[in-house]
């Protein structure tokens, strides 16, 4: 199975963990997510999510990005 990829990178405001919460919630089990972000307050509140909901996930830090990847329980 690919890897879900949400990127939220060119979304404005809020928009990007609102974005990467609607993706990450349709995903079926056992999908990999690749949540793909740039700003800095959604990529804190996206760990803060996946935590409070014990899903384990590695962040992937590039120039102008950051990925998270997690399989969806």
């Amino acid at each position: 199975m690919k890897p879900l990829i949400i990127d939220t990178r060119n979304i404005e405001a809020y928009m990007p963990i609102v974005t990467a919460i609607e993706g990450i919630c349709k995903a079926p089990t056992g999908q990999i997510v690749h949540v793909l972000m740039h700003d800095d307050v959604s990529f804190h509140e996206l760990k803060r999510y996946l935590i409070a909901r014990h899903i384990g996930f590695r962040e992937i830090y590039d120039v102008d990005m950051v990925r998270i990847e997690f399989t969806q329980p």
